[in-house]
């Protein structure tokens, strides 16, 4: 039962991602030409600066899920009701919070951005009507947490991610039309709303959870010293470029960088919905069969090596080119700015079985060391090496803080705790093999793309195509005669369930 639902929950996830992205991969063409370089800079700083006064969330999202697995699993309603009526209470004033911070916030969005030409006012109101659009969510949470929490996160999802299709399509229209930045933000306030409200509507017609218990639990705030570490840590992380880029190098920048990380970032983003998709089954796991733990991680990390070979070899030579093609010159190509997308990419999906993992085991405590070291590193890093290598800079302090802090410490903590002291060298040596073969394929990727030149949009995606299909079949019989092809066996056996 667990491997159907989380891969209903996948499914409802990725579908209407990849037409996101698809539709996204337009967006900014659009954008730049009806807009400009400024406004569209501008919006992603919005996106950062957000991000940022989210920090008052402190992590207690997964901090609220995590508590409610063994309720939900002892069927325990009451005790449901208890937390959901304290995430409820919480997040309400954490969502006034957020807004009065971003009202204040609002009066200074110039000072991140170097050379400045945008008028402060409409800065400051378009901000506003941002932070209002995505506020909206968050007096929402115990129904969202709920759904998912009875693996059924597919409705949630399925709702919000086809709304967000919605707000995309709409979007065109409305830059069309000229309404600009102000329409994108209002369309986006109403579709928030709408959105929200049919999922509470669903929450209260599938389930009997009161919501305004007086008798509250509070007790996931107690995970909330340790978590907001770790939020702290990955929103220096995550979203400090474009605020450095912003500051240091312009809004210009901002744009170069954003077209280049859209790609990958949505793949990034596609992958990482595997975790949420599987989390609450995996939460489940370690609780009902934790001997399972490590032969159910090692076989994701070994379907994950393989997607990663499967897609990033072919973006790392496939990227430069659709830059040059798609944006003719209003775009840097550069292959040295690919190849560092394109490894903190594969490292986003590598990782994806470790962090799924010590969340579901709640090691929010153990793993704050190695959190705040990958924080630190990457700020430190990234304001020094912008000086000597552009974007490029903060590329390599992001990949530099991933290497240090979590591939070579936080295996070491999960195998520690959760898999009973067993030799976290299995896990390493599975991935310097599959590392190896990522390496072979990247080679004989350079020699036969290297072969031709392609001239336009059409030529680029046949191309590509064929070259995904050889790799993936090169990646495939590799895999397969040396015997590493251990998920295999885990579809066979997810094939048979969900025929059942």
């Amino acid at each position: 039962m667990r491997t159907k639902v989380s891969l209903i929950n996948l499914i409802a996830d990725i579908i209407p991602g990849i037409i996101l992205a698809m539709i996204g991969i337009f967006k900014i063409k659009v954008f730049l030409h009806f807009m400009g370089q400024d406004m569209v800079g501008l919006y992603q700083l919005y996106n950062q600066l957000f991000s940022y006064i989210a920090l008052l969330e402190g992590g207690l999202i997964g901090a609220a899920l995590f508590r409610l697995y063994k309720p939900v699993a002892d069927k325990n309603e009451e005790e449901i009701s208890k937390q959901m009526s304290a995430v409820k209470y919480i997040f309400s004033i954490v969502g006034v919070i957020m807004f009065a911070i971003g009202i204040l916030l609002s009066f200074n969005i110039q000072l991140f951005i170097k050379n400045n030409s945008l008028d402060t006012g409409f800065m400051q109101w378009t901000f506003i009507l941002y932070l209002l659009s995505n506020i909206i969510g968050y007096f929402n949470i115990p129904a969202k947490l709920i759904f998912e929490a009875y693996q059924k996160k597919y409705v949630v999802t399925n709702i919000l991610q086809w709304s967000q299709v919605l707000k995309s399509l709409l979007e065109f229209l409305i830059v069309y039309l000229g309404f600009g930045l102000i329409g994108m933000l209002v369309t986006g306030i109403v579709i928030n709303i709408v959105s929200n409200l049919l999922i509470y509507i669903l929450f209260r017609k599938k389930y009997k959870i009161n919501l305004k218990n007086k008798q509250k639990n509070y007790s996931f705030l107690q995970d909330l010293k340790h978590l907001i570490v770790h939020k702290i840590s990955a929103l220096i992380s995550y979203n400090i470029d474009i605020l450095i880029i912003s500051k240091v190098l312009g809004l210009g920048s901002v744009v170069i960088y954003t077209a280049y990380n859209y790609i990958t970032d949505t793949i990034r983003m596609l992958f990482e919905k595997i975790t949420s998709a599987t989390q609450a089954s995996i939460g489940e796991l370690l609780l009902k069969q934790k001997e399972k733990g490590e032969q159910i991680f090692l076989e994701y990390n070994n379907i994950v090596f393989f997607i990663a070979g499967v897609i990033c070899v072919p973006i790392l030579f496939a990227l430069p080119s659709f830059i040059g093609i798609w944006y003719k010159g209003d775009i840097t190509v550069s292959f040295f700015l690919s190849a560092l997308f394109t490894f903190n990419l594969s490292y986003n999906l590598i990782r994806i079985p470790i962090l799924t993992f010590i969340t579901a085991a709640g090691l929010f405590k153990e793993t704050k060391l190695p959190s705040v070291v990958e924080a630190i590193s990457n700020l430190v890093l990234s304001l020094v090496l912008i000086h000597f290598f552009g974007i490029g800079g903060v590329l390599i302090a992001t990949a530099a803080s991933y290497l240090i802090s979590e591939y070579f410490w936080k295996p070491f903590i999960l195998y520690d705790k959760v898999f009973d002291h067993k030799m976290v060298t299995t896990y390493y040596k599975k991935s310097l093999i599959y590392l190896i073969f990522t390496l072979i394929a990247i080679l004989l990727g350079y020699i036969f793309t290297s072969m031709f030149t392609l001239s336009n949009i059409f030529l680029w995606f046949i191309f590509y195509l064929i070259y995904f299909i050889l790799n993936f079949g090169l990646l495939f019989c590799i895999y397969y005669f040396t015997k590493q092809m251990t998920f295999i066996d885990r579809f066979k056996e997810l094939k048979k369930k969900v025929i059942k």
